[in-house]
């Protein structure tokens, strides 16, 4: 039997991906924001909203912290989400993100499309598992960036 593609990766083919794929990534916000423009927002959350279709979780009885927990533990691999919840707003910080090492390598601003795409993105995964709207706001970027998602 052999072995996995995967498996043999060196370091430097694993680099010379993650430079692909955050050129491909700039590049699918870039257009995506030229193709639709001031609906951007609403791209963002939709496809948040069908990834949260997908997501193995069950929340009997969703409320706020329970939602951003299922969204945090489901981004894990690649950010490192926590939220604090007060009413009908969170506030998340992340730690560790991997699209801030994709705007780093391509030079683009930390708080830019990318981020805002990701942000919409987290409030569409949220509203899908609370059952009811949810839209990012007050974002702050940098080492460790911060959003209120408020519902």
């Amino acid at each position: 039997m052999s072995e996995p593609a995967e498996l043999g990766v060196t370091l430097e083919e694993h680099g010379q991906a993650f430079t692909e794929v955050s050129f491909l990534l700039e590049m699918l916000v870039r257009t995506a924001g030229v193709v639709v423009g001031k609906s951007t927002p609403t791209l963002g959350t939709n496809a948040g909203r069908h990834m949260g279709k997908k997501l193995p979780v069950l929340l009997r009885n969703p409320d706020l912290p329970s939602a951003v927990g299922a969204v945090g533990e489901a981004l894990k691999a690649g950010f490192e989400l926590t939220a604090s919840v007060e009413g009908t707003a969170a506030a998340v910080t992340v730690g560790r993100c991997v699209l801030r090492d994709v705007c780093r390598e391509r030079g683009v601003a930390l708080d830019g499309e990318i981020c805002k795409m990701f942000h919409y993105y987290l409030a569409g995964m949220t509203a899908q598992l609370l059952g009811k709207p949810v839209r990012p706001a007050a974002a702050k970027a940098g080492d460790t960036c911060s959003l209120r998602l408020e519902s």
